[in-house]
């Protein structure tokens, strides 16, 4: 989890700077980020604990391709 955490702020000032992001644009969308990740983590943890990892990883290669 210390990896994306470590990315966000650059990717913050980045957003303002191209888009004209208001900071707190910005930090809605970084805590709606965090929140997310706190909520997800566990149960696709316990799910990857229980199925192993490469069939969540079969599943979610098409659900990303999905997103836009």
């Amino acid at each position: 989890m210390l990896g994306p955490f470590m990315v966000l702020p650059v990717l913050a000032l980045n957003e303002a700077q191209y888009t004209g992001a208001t900071a707190a644009t910005i930090g809605l969308r970084l805590g709606i980020y965090g929140l997310t990740c706190r909520h997800v983590v566990n149960p696709f943890g316990l799910a990857s604990d229980r199925f192993g990892r490469k069939p969540l990883i079969i599943t979610g290669i098409p659900l990303s391709g999905r997103a836009r």
